[in-house]
């Protein structure tokens, strides 16, 4: 007899059935969420302390980098006011992309924070789920969505990291080349009280920690997507092992009883139920600041273009990828997870339902009445993850950005 001992802090692995299965499925997750602190790794006293110091890490760098940045912004602009000497508008609005994209993902790591418990209970619900399956057809299902969802997290890795990292280290270095002046370029303006950090060796420090800052913002962001995105995948396998055990169960009177496949049915629903409850707040985040991104970016990408800044376009046009991409996928999962939901209704529909005894009729009846509503993630409980959402963010994105082309153009 197969054991898997769970706790809310920790996954106890010991006799895991399809253990490896379960690590590939969440290996690139886990990675993540241990840089951050979140992993639910055992429940040792060294090993809360290392989590601990991660967190308190995180947070400082992420307030390393806002703080500043907020503050370079508000002095900046005083002192334009005061020498009535105002900048060209493209130079003051370059600054406020930084600052939304540094305010989103400090909430964002705020709220996996707080929601670190419920995180560890859909990340345990994932294990138990691997080791109940025991059909080989049901385990190849599983693989398959696994698979998928690492091919997605993986994309989302190499355009987020890949862009982010040319922008704030290959770019900086790039500007002090072309630069004749003795001023050292940062890779986002910042204002420091007591120190100079455009003055070596400071410059150097400042730099380095922006750099380090940035690369634990994009681990938030690749969590926040690998999290939802595993999550949603084994969702869907488990609804298309559910649709599967219907079908058959209409055909052969072998399988699993009805009860057993009801059971699942809710199991999976109340995963669903949970994984919304849990991240919606982080989706609607990342849908409003993916939304302003993309208008910042392609602003950038303009600015770049103009004053022919080949580095500047290529790590501008893949954030721009990344942020259209990492939106794409969040809203094509949601309405890929709503569809498996009501395909379960269906099948059970069409089943010979009215073939069976009294107690399986009630029983499938209550499937296809549960499987009639309609399962949605939502961004904040305000907008359903779907690809109608997508297409209206990107027709929002091509408005404002066609009101920047125009007024840049009158400008010059």
């Amino acid at each position: 007899m197969y054991k898997t001992r769970v706790n809310i802090g920790s996954i106890e692995l010991d006799n895991l059935r399809n253990i490896k299965d379960f690590r590939y499925n969440l290996q690139i997750t886990r990675w993540l969420l241990q840089l951050l602190g979140i992993w639910p790794i055992k429940s040792l006293f060294y090993e809360n302390i290392q989590c601990l110091l991660f967190i308190i890490i995180c947070i400082f760098l992420f307030m390393f980098l806002l703080i500043p940045s907020c503050l370079q912004a508000y002095f900046e602009k005083d002192a334009m006011v005061k020498l009535q000497n105002f900048k060209p508008y493209h130079e003051r609005v370059m600054m406020i992309g930084p600052i939304i994209f540094f305010t989103m993902n400090t909430l964002n790591y705020g709220i996996i924070l707080v929601k670190k418990h419920d995180i560890h209970a859909c990340i345990i619900q994932i294990a138990i789920d691997w080791h109940k399956i025991k059909r080989i057809e049901n385990k190849r299902i599983m693989l398959k969505n696994a698979k998928v969802a690492r091919f997605f997290i993986t994309l989302c890795i190499y355009f987020t990291f890949g862009g982010g990292m040319i922008y704030i280290s290959v770019l900086p270095i790039v500007k002090n080349i072309i630069d004749s002046s003795s001023k050292n370029n940062l890779a986002f303006p910042s204002y420091f009280f007591f120190f100079n950090p455009q003055v070596r060796p400071m410059y150097d420090i400042v730099l380095g920690l922006q750099i380090l800052s940035t690369f634990l913002m994009f681990a938030v962001v690749t969590s926040i997507f690998s999290i939802i995105i595993n999550s949603i995948m084994h969702a869907s396998s488990q609804c298309t092992i559910i649709t599967a055990a219907l079908k058959k169960f209409g055909t052969s009177g072998e399988e699993k009883p009805i009860k057993i496949i009801v059971k699942h049915h809710l199991r999976v629903l109340k995963f669903i139920t949970k994984l919304e409850n849990t991240l919606n707040y982080a989706c609607f985040i990342e849908l409003l600041g993916c939304t302003f991104n993309l208008i910042m970016l392609g602003y950038y990408l303009i600015i770049h273009f103009q004053n022919k800044n080949i580095w500047g376009i290529i790590s501008i046009t893949l954030l721009l990828i990344s942020h259209g991409f990492n939106l794409l996928i969040f809203c094509f999962a949601g309405e890929h997870l709503t569809q498996k939901c009501e395909n379960i209704g269906k099948v059970a529909y069409s089943i010979n339902w009215y073939e069976l005894c009294n107690s399986d009729k009630q029983n499938i009846t209550f499937i296809m009445v549960i499987s009639g509503r309609s399962i949605v993630l939502t961004a904040g409980k305000m907008t359903i993850l779907s690809i109608y959402t997508f297409c209206n963010v990107m027709k929002a994105f091509v408005t404002y950005l066609n009101v920047l082309r125009t007024h840049i153009m009158n400008s010059s």
